[in-house]
């Protein structure tokens, strides 16, 4: 169920409970990889990784933010229906800046975007298939086999938790 219905369908107080306990899971996951958030818009995040194994652990936060959701999704969300996520992780060189608008037009924030919302599916991660071909094969192995992005040279591999209240 997208963010909209979400907000339509649930009462703002629960609304405001879920997406504060959803940053809690997401901050936690990133900053415990020596991460840090750079940016939050509506239900959206980025996290940016910097020092030694950063793109694995990037990937390795995403991966626990799923887990967190899923088991969050069966115990504690208070709203009529589960919280799916999309989240897709990139990498590159960007330069530290408080304009929002210069993050967001860098090739490597645009990469980002387009693979969440073209390539992922509700709770899924998608990584780059630039990225993944700098990690290790048994961190691969959980991974789907590279797809190409529709009209694109884009490319990319998807790890997916299943969701569900059933």
């Amino acid at each position: 169920m997208g963010n909209s219905n979400l907000v339509r369908d649930n009462p703002k107080q629960l609304i405001d409970k879920a997406y504060s306990d959803l940053r809690k899971i997401v901050t936690t996951a990133v900053v415990s990889r020596l991460g840090r958030l750079w940016v939050w818009e509506g239900d959206g995040a980025m996290g940016v990784f910097m020092f030694d194994y950063y793109t694995r652990m990037a990937i390795f936060a995403a991966m626990n933010i799923l887990g967190e959701v899923f088991l969050y999704n069966r115990t504690d969300n208070p709203l009529k229906s589960d919280i799916n996520l999309r989240i897709s992780v990139h990498s590159g060189d960007l330069v530290y800046t408080k304009n929002e608008t210069k993050v967001s037009k860098s090739d490597v924030v645009k990469t980002a975007i387009m693979l969440e919302s073209k390539a992922a599916i509700p709770n899924s991660l998608v990584i780059s298939d630039t990225l993944a071909r700098s990690q290790y094969q048994s961190l691969l192995d959980v991974f789907s086999d590279v797809k190409s992005l529709p009209n694109s040279a884009g490319k990319y591999r998807m790890y997916y938790v299943s969701q569900g209240k059933n």
